[in-house]
């Protein structure tokens, strides 16, 4: 029984992992780019309100990931956690948009 909770445990570490490796790759990519419109989408581009809208919503995931014991929900969650703790959204970025109060 305790195996099998630490088991779950560290499948879902490992794929918080990943989602929030992927999240980070993708914000460097876009810092790469040499062009200022794209170098800019990887700033904070999320307020508050978008932080606390992610967070609830990564809470919502993770419970639902863990019921169903879906990856590919709980990498969802896990990046929409990354997206609430670093102020940005990689969708915003794609599409230029930044409702952050102080950039």
């Amino acid at each position: 029984m305790f195996t099998a909770i630490i088991t779950k445990t560290i499948y879902v570490l490992i794929i918080f992992f990943l989602s929030f490796l992927f999240g980070v790759l993708y914000r460097r990519t876009l810092k790469l780019f040499k062009n200022k419109s794209l170098s800019k989408r990887a700033n904070h581009n999320i307020s508050t309100a978008d932080r606390l809208t992610r967070l609830f919503i990564a809470i919502m995931l993770l419970l639902w990931g863990l019921y169903s014991w879906s990856p590919v929900i709980l990498f969802f969650s896990g990046f929409c956690f990354y997206e609430a703790f670093s102020k940005w959204c990689g969708f915003y970025a794609a599409l230029g948009k930044n409702t952050c109060d102080i950039n």
